[in-house]
């Protein structure tokens, strides 16, 4: 910050303040200290910081500085294995996993990474076991529609089978 040739990032006049969004961040206001405004970020995955930076009784800004880690995009757990790509602000995730549906049974897939928006989640199975045309003898299915941390399943068979399943979405 410059007032005309002058640098007076760290003058007594001078004082920031931040928000944050998503993310835990400091910003150092010592008088005199040559890293006077300076950020620092210490958890927290992505989201926003909004600086306001004050000179003389006068308020500049807020400047929105977006902050996006690189890491953690790829998770695997017991729920499943799952990818995440970057784009814009959003992490597109393609999660996919097995479960053992046991006989005329319900439950819950749970994703290995909670989605933020159940409108974008797309939900695909396949099955092995089963089989034939009654109730009775079919593959397990999804049911209902999906929530950010999972999707409803059922298995009308009579014997145990396997439930694979494959969820893309925001």
């Amino acid at each position: 910050m410059k007032r005309g040739a002058t640098d007076i990032r760290d003058d007594d006049d001078v004082s920031y303040s931040i928000a944050t969004s998503g993310i835990t961040a400091t910003v150092n206001n010592t008088p005199g200290d040559a890293d006077k405004g300076k950020i620092t970020a210490t958890g927290g995955t992505s989201g926003h910081i909004d600086l306001t930076v004050n000179v003389a009784g006068v308020d500049f800004g807020p400047f929105r500085i977006l902050f996006a880690a690189e890491t953690g995009l790829f998770v695997e757990n017991a729920n499943g294995t799952a990818m995440g790509t970057r784009i814009g602000n959003r992490i597109f995730w393609r999660q996919w996993g097995r479960i053992s549906a046991t006989a005329n049974s319900t439950g819950t897939i749970t994703f290995p990474v909670p989605y933020t928006n159940a409108a974008s989640i797309s939900v695909t199975t396949g099955g092995s076991g089963g089989g034939g045309f009654n109730d009775q003898d079919n593959y397990p299915t999804v049911t209902g529609s999906p929530t950010t941390t999972g999707q409803g399943w059922r298995n009308p068979d009579d014997t145990t089978a396997e439930l694979s399943w494959h969820a893309d979405g925001y």
